[in-house]
């Protein structure tokens, strides 16, 4: 990819869930390729309430409410719902069955495992990880950690595989 060279016809589909690497990927590309938004028509939204950005992916089966903000290269895989006035920051992925409530703002390089869960109103700083299954029921505010639990909370990773 890095060295590829694209026809003024060419589109390009993210296809990595990892946002370091999408950042890193359209930084390189984005003035030689445009990418392409994919919503998959299972997907239940309004498009005139809701703003997508450039190269974002949105797989079967999501369901996304009004006065929503989704920015560019975002990942969104299957099943996943996306409250009311809700914004998504660029390069984030949402994997499986992510369930966002309303009122939530999720900062721009967020991962967010396979069925979290962030109650309304809440806030996800930039960078930050959750780890599958866990419930966001406060802001996350330190992206130096990856959040597992219900609630989630913070584990330093690498205190983890020392208790191992």
């Amino acid at each position: 990819w890095y060295n590829f060279s694209f026809r003024d016809s060419d589109l390009c589909v993210m296809g990595t869930s990892d946002v370091t690497w999408k950042q890193r990927v359209y930084e390189h590309l984005k003035e030689k390729v445009e990418f392409f938004t994919f919503i998959d028509p299972t997907v239940g939204l309004n498009p005139r309430f809701v703003k997508i950005g450039e190269g974002t992916v949105i797989c079967r089966n999501c369901v996304i409410a009004c006065n929503v903000e989704i920015g560019r290269l975002v990942t969104i895989c299957m099943g996943s719902q996306i409250g009311h006035d809700a914004f998504i920051g660029d390069y984030t992925s949402l994997m499986g069955s992510v369930d966002i409530s309303g009122h939530v703002k999720v900062g721009e390089s967020v991962f967010l495992g396979t069925k979290t869960a962030v109650i309304p109103h809440k806030r996800i700083c930039s960078g930050a990880k959750v780890g599958a299954g866990s419930i966001v029921v406060r802001s996350i505010k330190d992206n130096k950690k990856t959040y597992f639990g219900n609630p989630a909370r913070p584990v330093d990773l690498r205190e983890m595989v020392q208790m191992r």
